[in-house]
């Protein structure tokens, strides 16, 4: 079974996969934004990779994978 963390933000949480798809780096150590949309942004502390909290999608990589989230 793969090792998620949860993150929450306001009044929701998001169970995401503990590494990035791209390098594995722990997202433990993630930043969290908000974009211009109004996303909340995870931002991979290897490569930078960023993923849109919500739905896992790769807003820019390296990564090309999603990120796996469970809101």
């Amino acid at each position: 079974m793969t090792e998620r963390i949860r993150i929450d933000v306001g009044e929701e949480s998001f169970l995401v996969t503990a590494e990035c798809p791209h390098r594995k780096a722990l997202l433990k150590y993630a930043s969290l934004t908000r974009d211009a949309k109004g996303r909340c942004v995870i931002t991979c502390p290897l490569h930078f990779s960023r993923f849109d909290l919500a739905t896992g999608e790769v807003l820019n990589g390296p990564a090309t994978q999603p990120l796996d989230v469970t809101p």
